[in-house]
């Protein structure tokens, strides 16, 4: 009798455990101080940076091509080159995963330089939609200087990282 008992208790329990939502299980992970990984895709990563490098040198060959015969297009169209691609690896540069550990975010770049900054130095966060790639943008105060990072994450996900940031924001501003 004891053990069927034992048996239904824990089903209960697991039954309990299904039905708690995405976003529970997150502020239960926060109140526990564990490690929560934001949601990153490194890969897409990749290949959107050289995509955009591709694109880009077609586009400049393309506009070449046409302007052969004279040197001063072509030399705009180098430089503008050179320009495009200082952009690019820049952007590149800004893009971190992230993690969240209490009331710390911990920010890793594709140099694999980690910074950890407070959740409460982040000033301001936007979203943009491209396709099925979420980029989540944030502006935060690090030893007095202002810095930026990027996070690249699929639509997908079962939480995005600017809900998981603002739910950090509003449990730890106390």
């Amino acid at each position: 009798f004891f053990s069927e008992a034992f048996l239904f208790f824990f089903s209960l329990l697991d039954c309990f455990e299904t039905t708690m939502t995405i976003k529970e299980k997150f502020v239960q992970q926060l109140n526990n101080c564990e490690r929560i990984e934001l949601p990153s895709v490194h890969r897409k990563r990749k290949r959107f940076l050289i995509g955009i490098l591709l694109s880009l040198v077609l586009l400049h060959c393309g506009i070449a091509v046409n302007l052969y015969p004279s040197i001063f297009p072509l030399l705009a169209v180098l430089c503008s080159f050179i320009v495009s691609t200082k952009l690019v690896l820049t952007v590149n540069k800004s893009i971190s995963c992230a993690v969240i550990k209490g009331d710390s975010l911990i920010l890793k770049n594709t140099q694999n330089v980690n910074c950890v900054t407070s959740i409460k130095s982040i000033r301001k966060m936007k979203v943009r939609r491209i396709g099925n790639t979420t980029i989540t943008s944030i502006q935060f105060h690090l030893d007095g200087s202002k810095r930026k990072a990027l996070i690249l994450s699929e639509r997908t996900e079962l939480i995005e990282p600017i809900d998981a940031i603002q739910s950090a924001q509003k449990l730890f501003k106390k």
